[in-house]
Parts: C-alpha cells; structure tokens; sequence
C-alpha cells in the first residue's frame, strides 16, 4: 500500500512514516495501545508513500501481545485517499455553492434598494428640472439647479450599475472623455468644500478619451478627491491636475497590467 517491502518497514519508525501534523498524535496512541491489553483503536492519518507522496490511511489497530497465539499488535490498513480527496472536493463545491447563494442574495438585495433608490431620485430630478426653468438666466441658482440634475444622473447611473450588478451583467464600457468626468466630479466636490478652501484644477485643451464606464470613473475622481479631503483645515488649496501620459512600456499596477496603447495610421 505505500510501496515498502515488509523489511522496509521493519526498519522504520511510526514517526518517519506519519505527516508532521500526525505524528505527535500517532505516537501517543501506539504508547497507549501498548500499555492496554485487548485495547483497539481507530484513527486516520496521513502516511508517507515510498515515491514521496502522502497518502490517507485509515487503520484498526489491536494489541494482542497477551494472547498466547498471537503475541503481537495487529494492525488492518486501508488507504482511503481517494474517499478523502472525494470529500475535500464536496466540501470546496458546498463552500463555491454557499458563496453563490450568498452572492445571488446580495444581488436581490441590491436590486431591490436600487428601484426604491430609483424612485426617489424621480422627485429629485422633478423638482431640479422645476428650479432649473424658472432660475434667472446666469444665476446662481441656475448652476446650483444644474448640479443636482448632474448629481441626480449620476445617482441614476449608479441605480443602472447595481441593477446590471444584481442582474450579474458587466458595465457598459464606452469612450469617455476623461476630462469631462473630472469637470463634472469637481464641480459637485466644489460644493461640498468649506469656505476657506479653494479647489484648483489643471486639465488639457486637447480630449482624452478612454474606453471604460463613466460612472466608475467618476466615483474613482471622487474617491481620490475624498482621500485628499481638507475639511479639518480651515484655509488652504485642493489641486487637482488632469494629463496625458505615454506608456510605452507595459507597466505593472496593482490590479492588473497596463499595456502600451496602440497607435493609429
């Protein structure tokens, strides 16, 4: 069963052919066996192969060295690896299995907080229209009307992506002006920002379009705005610079790998 000749292992102890993790344990119930007329004992352990591979190994083990007849410890081995490698199987099946259904229960979850999302955002998107018309041309209430309508898409933007989520559908990736996004980001972050604080952005004249999902890149410019927050400050600067890099090289990130973009005739 392990590839030994009887002289083999007459030569070896139980500690070189039982796995680390079960030797100690192997050990001590042999001494008990031993110690115990009559006493039987049944366990599971992991045994060295003569190839180097370790194999599950199911024994039986009885100490008959008062018999008369018998004189020895008999021991019955089975080798159960297949049965084990079997049942570490299910157990990864049953855990993937258990991960999907809570997975598909989040995606219920979250579809359904969407559509109520949905509908609230209807009444925002009613009365900032409203404002929107009946603010004064070059107002400030026209651009405060603005942004909630800005801000009230892209809540719209986010209800389609947990929708998509729920639905396990990937976002809609499209060319997006990058500079616009950071336009539209800054100017709903400019609201938000205490009056000492004085936002400062830089971007190019030129486009600079990028295939993606405008919704995850406009939480991305959030997010990193977010990080740099000067809210405990009471006077200072945000900066914020937007501009066109040459990658032309493969370059390492930390989720992936930017590959070199490919040029046009």
């Amino acid at each position: 069963m392990l590839g030994y000749t009887p002289q083999e292992l007459a030569e070896r102890s139980l500690a070189d052919l039982a796995h680390p993790d079960h030797a100690l344990h192997s050990i001590d119930s042999w001494t008990q066996l031993l110690r115990e007329p009559d006493h039987v004992s049944t366990s599971e352990m992991m045994a060295r192969h003569k190839d180097g591979s370790w194999r599950w190994i199911e024994s039986t083990t009885r100490n008959l060295l008062h018999e008369p007849g018998v004189q020895a410890v008999v021991v019955n081995f089975r080798d159960i690896t297949e049965r084990k490698l079997a049942q570490a199987e299910r157990e990864r099946l049953g855990l993937r299995l258990r991960q999907a259904e809570k997975m598909e229960a989040v995606g219920r979850l979250a579809g359904g907080i969407a559509h109520d999302f949905n509908n609230v955002l209807g009444g925002i998107f009613a009365y900032g229209e409203m404002l929107f018309e009946k603010a004064p041309e070059k107002s400030p209430l026209k651009r405060y009307a603005q942004n909630i309508l800005a801000a009230a898409t892209r809540g719209r933007e986010l209800v389609e992506q947990i929708l998509a989520y729920s639905r396990s559908q990937r976002g809609k990736r499209a060319p997006v002006d990058v500079g616009n996004v950071v336009a539209e980001t800054l100017e709903l972050v400019r609201g938000s920002l205490p009056a000492g604080i004085r936002l400062e952005a830089n971007a190019p004249g030129s486009r600079l379009v990028v295939i993606g999902d405008a919704t995850q890149l406009h939480q991305v410019v959030m997010n990193l705005c977010r990080q740099r927050d000067p809210g405990h400050e009471r006077s200072g600067a945000m900066r914020v610079a937007l501009e066109a890099a040459d990658v032309s090289a493969e370059r390492g990130l930390s989720h992936g790998t930017l590959r070199p973009a490919a040029t046009c005739a």
